[in-house]
């Protein structure tokens, strides 16, 4: 990272034991009240309590949710400002919230992700070592409910868990085709701007008693940030309702200014509530489409980033084509949806600069609308097509229980 963009960011401070740094809740919600105030209470169960939270709220009684929010946090030492989310983006509402925090790192998680007691504190450790100031990013480390027992790693899967497809895990083949084409990392279907991923341990890490591991990107669910950082580089405000790799797009771009990490011992449980979600076909297609839209906008070589996009495309019609014949969904949903997202993309890709933007916001609400009047019985109803006043959704996930969490007695 140059001088002029360590001033840019204004972090090469890292705290001390009198000024130690401070940290905010910023979480972007949707009509899932009683999964938000699980995630706030693990936020006040830290170890290392937050200065702040700050919640942007895109539901219809949004206002009713604040006052709720507000008497369960009266009697609290924290700060809290809620607000009514700028329109339905999970990316908008995100910048709003780091735009309103005032503390130094945001905890831009979602609002299904519940902390471990210590997270917190693990993490502001890697932030406040004075040899880890090129450190613009931090992830947690993925981890079961608390009071669970079990392997940290495991995480539901419909093939992997499909006891009809498990013997042929016995297959090398097989084993290929799953761990290169079916379970497709962030950096197979994402295409870096730059022609390459940065993924790098600083410097002066060695010898220091911090378990980290260096990332190209990151996911949202568990993402912190130096705010500074964050409203500099910002989410990308043109995606819509659930924004499928926002927080591929927004990580790419802050690895350009620092290291992105993974902080081991900082673990948090990811629930994954259905609450107002949209359709997982949508969710795909829009992932895909998204991604089009991204290098369209921020490649610096075009040609060669195209080339790179069909190519992952090409391998996500027989990923998707392997996970539906595989756990037997002979409508093959996930299959027609990668097929209805190509026409889309060559669109994108054909539209002039200066018309991007504006066409693809529109774009999105238009295959929101046509998915949802697909849908039997859909979440939300869509009522308008322009983008601050058109209702979308949530994630793409099967609804769960809340998970019954041993949290330590505050005092």
């Amino acid at each position: 990272m140059s001088v002029s963009e360590k001033a840019r960011f204004e972090h090469a401070e890292g705290g001390d034991q009198d000024h130690p740094l401070t940290w905010a809740l910023c979480v972007a919600t949707l009509d899932r009240f009683d999964v938000l105030t699980t995630c706030i209470d693990c936020a006040l169960s830290q170890t290392r309590p937050p200065a702040e939270i700050v919640v942007v709220d895109a539901s219809d009684d949004w206002l009713t949710h604040r006052d709720r929010c507000k008497a369960l946090l009266a009697d609290k030492p924290v700060r809290l400002t809620y607000l009514q989310a700028p329109r339905r983006s999970t990316a908008a509402q995100r910048n709003a919230a780091m735009h309103a925090a005032t503390s130094d790192i945001c905890f831009v998680i979602d609002d299904d992700s519940f902390m471990h007691p210590d997270c917190a504190a693990e993490i502001m450790r890697v932030y406040e070592h004075p040899a880890l100031q090129e450190v613009v990013a931090v992830a947690a480390s993925d981890g079961l409910p608390q009071g669970t027992q079990g392997s940290s790693g495991a995480r539901k899967d419909g093939l992997a868990r499909n006891e009809r497809v498990k013997h042929l895990f016995k297959f090398r083949l097989f084993r290929f085709l799953w761990r290169e084409i079916a379970m497709m990392s962030a950096e197979r279907i994402f295409v870096p701007y730059d022609g390459t991923f940065r993924n790098a341990l600083p410097p002066g890490l060695a010898g220091l008693d911090l378990r980290v591991n260096p990332l190209a990107l990151m996911a949202g669910y568990k993402m912190t940030v130096r705010r500074s950082a964050g409203v500099a580089v910002m989410f990308e405000d043109a995606l819509q309702s659930y924004c499928p790799n926002e927080d591929l797009d927004f990580s790419y771009r802050l690895s350009r200014h620092g290291y992105l990490l993974s902080a081991h011992e900082a673990k948090l449980y990811h629930h994954e509530v259905a609450a107002s979600r949209i359709k997982r076909q949508t969710a795909l297609l829009l992932s895909i489409t998204n991604v089009a839209f991204l290098v369209a906008k921020n490649a610096a070589d075009r040609p060669a980033a195209e080339r790179r996009f069909w190519s992952i495309v090409r391998r996500r019609v027989l990923a998707e084509l392997i996970k539906d014949g595989g756990s037997r969904r002979w409508q093959m949903g996930q299959f027609r949806a990668v097929f209805r997202a190509i026409p889309v993309c060559r669109e994108i890709l054909r539209q002039p600069a200066d018309k991007l933007v504006p066409w693809y916001m529109d774009k999105q609400l238009e295959i929101l609308l046509r998915e949802t009047r697909g849908n039997r019985k859909p979440a939300h109803k869509i009522t308008s097509a322009r983008p601050q006043r058109a209702k979308a959704y949530d994630r793409p996930t099967q609804e769960r229980r809340l998970p019954r969490l041993v949290l330590p007695a505050r005092t």
